[in-house]
C-alpha cells in the first residue's frame, strides 16, 4: 500500500493538470521535498499529506484507506 501512495499523488497531480511546483506551492513546501515524496524517497507526516490533499481539494483518505487522524503518525513511502 505504501508503494501506491506515490503513484496516487502523481495520478492526482496529472489529473488536476498541476506541475510539481504548483502542488508544492499550494501545500506550502519546497518543490524538491514534494518531488521526493512523489518518487517515494522520503517519509512524510500526516500533516504534510493533509496539506497536499488540500492542494488537490480532495480528502486525504483518497490517498490511503489506512490513514488515521493521528497527528504524530508517519507514512513510509518506500
Amino acid at each position: 500500500e505504501h508503494l501506491d501512495l506515490a503513484n496516487k499523488l502523481i495520478r492526482a497531480r496529472k489529473k488536476m493538470g498541476f506541475t510539481q511546483l504548483e502542488v508544492a506551492k499550494k501545500a506550502g513546501m519546497h518543490v524538491n521535498y514534494y518531488a521526493r515524496i512523489e518518487r517515494g524517497e522520503i517519509n512524510t507526516s500526516y500533516e504534510k499529506l493533509q496539506k497536499i490533499s488540500e492542494a488537490f481539494k480532495i480528502r486525504i483518505y483518497r490517498f490511503s484507506s489506512s490513514l488515521r487522524s493521528t497527528r504524530s503518525q508517519k507514512f513510509l513511502l518506500l
